[in-house]
């Protein structure tokens, strides 16, 4: 038993040090070991050794790509766009008119990130948010905004969004972290 698992121990370092050859070579001389002599193998027995061969190159050229393209997103020096962003902006928008959708101004937002709008704090109406200038002046289909709530959206620029104020000089604040 203890003979077997040192066989073992020892394919498992073949095939890490050496890979396909490594595994070929080691599964060649268990076998001869197992037969007792240096007698050849079956073609059955070659195939198999073959398919796992070619098996193993194939996997070894996913796991090598995969780890480029994690390098690739992260940095060859690991500073790459998985760090938090260094700034932000941020903006109070004040509507115009009463229960009349108005366009934000064009910031654009990073891919990954959020633009997050809140109602004022001091608002006493409700402040509607939706994608189109109809849909802000209608109240079934924009999303409300009491005063301190706010919404996420994960849009591209903020020019997307639609406000619409049922009292005058409410307004929101918006805010979008970017990267530098």
């Amino acid at each position: 038993m203890a003979e077997e698992k040192k066989e073992q121990n020892q394919a498992n370092v073949a095939l890490g040090a050496f890979g396909t050859a490594g595994l070929i070579t080691t599964a060649w001389a268990l076998l001869q070991k197992k037969q007792g002599s240096a007698a050849p193998i079956d073609e059955a027995t070659t195939k198999l050794l073959l398919a796992i061969a070619q098996s193993n190159e194939s996997i070894d050229k996913t796991t090598k790509d995969l780890l480029q393209a994690i390098v690739n997103a992260i940095g060859a020096d690991g500073t790459g766009s998985l760090q938090n962003p260094r700034s932000f902006i941020a903006w109070r928008f004040v509507p115009t008119a009463i229960n009349t959708g108005e366009q934000m101004p064009s910031r654009m937002i990073p891919y990954g990130f959020h633009l997050v709008i809140k109602a004022y704090h001091t608002n006493f109406g409700i402040m509607y948010v939706a994608p189109s200038k109809p849909d802000a002046q209608n109240a079934t289909s924009a999303y409300p905004l009491i005063a301190n709530e706010a919404v996420e959206l994960k849009i591209r620029d903020s020019e997307d969004a639609w406000i619409a104020a049922t009292n005058l000089g409410d307004s929101v604040v918006c805010i979008i972290e970017q990267e530098v």
